[in-house]
């Protein structure tokens, strides 16, 4: 019997150290390989191989400039580790339930109301490159030489001391243009993958666009933005299709 009570607290504690790791940020591997992106003035996009040689990646947050940094290859290819950040790096995370001008719709918050967090943000210096590169992709569709509906996403990694949400669904107008948005951040302790979806089709004089915002997943690739900072401002400065949801995204929490 004494064995038996014995295994007991043993197996108790092991679930609860178990359940403290899962409470507790932890440092993440972060992995990919860097493409080189080229958007026509048509808003036509094509990938080509990373050219800019070996050298290095460089993870940054606000408030420390060299987090992490690990090796490029010269094919693109890098793996680096985002350590754990100290509490002075950390602020507050302000998810509200306000709605975004233009919008009606529900917002809701969860989680911890004193969250705290951080995003980071990355870059190459190469041989014969160096600039921003990000989780992204970009899809377009012509009929003819008419861009008639694109995809973008985009991604980043956001950083939680504490569980903390915000979800809801949002019907906005943004210059005539309707603009439907499906919103569901998650955020659990420690590194958080957090993906903006922007997507616009446009039939005759009719343009339709949705934004959804997710956590849990990435585009595959990661993208040189070369001349820009992020890839939806690349879009930015591309093709009208793309504007009107492009503002609603600008509103919402960790869109860059």
């Amino acid at each position: 019997m004494k064995n038996i009570s014995l295994l007991l607290l043993a197996g108790s504690a092991l679930l609860l150290a178990s359940c403290d790791k899962l409470s507790t940020p932890q440092p993440a591997t972060v992995s990919g390989q860097v493409k080189e992106l080229t958007i026509s003035d048509t808003g036509a996009a094509t990938y080509t191989g990373w050219t800019g040689g070996a050298g290095k990646v460089i993870a940054s947050v606000e408030g420390q400039d060299n987090l992490a940094t690990a090796a490029l290859a010269a094919d693109g290819k890098f793996s680096l580790t985002l350590p754990k950040l100290d509490a002075s790096l950390l602020s507050a995370i302000n998810f509200s339930s306000d709605l975004p001008a233009g919008c009606t719709g529900d917002l809701k918050t969860s989680g911890a109301s004193d969250a705290r967090g951080n995003g980071a943000s990355f870059r190459v210096e190469a041989a014969q490159k160096s600039g921003e590169i990000a989780p992204g992709a970009l899809e377009t569709t012509f009929s003819g030489s008419n861009l008639t509906a694109l995809k973008i996403q985009s991604g980043g990694y956001v950083y939680a001391d504490k569980a903390v949400g915000l979800s809801g669904k949002l019907n906005c107008t943004t210059n005539g243009t309707p603009v439907t948005s499906d919103i569901n951040l998650q955020l659990l302790p420690g590194w958080n993958k957090v993906m903006f979806t922007i997507s616009a089709t446009q039939q005759g004089d009719t343009v339709s666009s949705t934004v959804s915002v997710t956590t849990g997943s990435l585009p595959a690739q990661w993208i040189y933005l070369e001349g820009a900072s992020s890839l939806s401002q690349q879009a930015l400065n591309g093709p009208a299709l793309a504007q009107p949801a492009l503002k609603v995204a600008k509103s919402l929490p960790f869109f860059r």
